[in-house]
């Protein structure tokens, strides 16, 4: 009877515990121990072959691999780190998801990729020459068995700056009319880098006041003679 007593008890506690164990250890059939890792790359196209670059450019990414299934997602966060973390050093993350979806499958190897996320950061502040910033990233992962953070450490280089073209203003071509047989220069309201040029028309009014003035002794002299007779 106390034999009885206590299997009966035993198979109590086994299905107690069976029943508040976490599913992600028991139904997931995953492997034991902290499976997940991440590494920083700056490939443009993913190769699934895990590689970390510790010198990226203004976009890059986090990959993460071999997490455990029912680990939906994580939580990434993004610090600066000594020599760059001064007090007029900023961080902010522009673009990318701070929470990816990681636990698809099961843990299921070294090149299992689990989640691919670009990231760029811009930052406020002196970078360390030829270097850029130095930046940790961390990566929460709520249900990992053991240690659910993981850490890596990097050097980013700040997007590259543009300063848009200053425009200018259009400045309108002078134009010539005819006014009798008098060529005449006009201008638009905005002045032109040069003067315009009016020796032509100049030389043109002189001729004809010459003209004018010659044909005025020619009929001065026809008067006179006319007188005369």
């Amino acid at each position: 009877m106390k034999r009885q007593l206590l299997c009966g008890a035993a198979l109590s506690l086994a299905i107690v515990a069976g029943a508040s164990a976490p599913t992600y250890a028991t139904s997931s059939h995953n492997p034991a121990g902290n499976n997940g890792f991440i590494k920083i790359s700056n490939e443009v196209v993913a190769d699934s072959i895990p590689q970390n670059h510790p010198h990226v450019s203004c976009s890059f990414s986090v990959e993460f691999y071999n997490y455990d299934k029912n680990n939906s997602k994580a939580n990434v966060t993004f610090a600066l780190q000594a020599p760059t973390n001064k007090a007029d050093n900023k961080l902010t993350v522009t673009s990318g998801n701070l929470t990816p979806v990681i636990g698809g499958d099961v843990a299921s190897g070294g090149t299992d990729l689990d989640a691919r996320e670009q990231y760029i950061l811009t930052f406020a502040g002196t970078p360390q020459q030829n270097q850029g910033y130095h930046v940790k990233v961390t990566v929460n992962a709520p249900g990992s068995k053991g240690s659910d953070v993981k850490h890596k450490v990097f050097w980013v280089q700040p997007c590259a700056t543009t300063t848009p073209d200053t425009p200018t203003t259009p400045v309108t071509p002078a134009t010539t009319t005819t006014s009798g047989n008098t060529p005449v220069q006009t201008t638009s309201a905005i002045a032109p880098t040069e003067l315009p040029n009016t020796g032509s028309g100049l030389g043109v009014l002189i001729a004809g006041a010459l003209a004018g003035a010659a044909a005025y002794a020619v009929a001065l002299r026809r008067f006179r003679k006319q007188a005369s007779l």
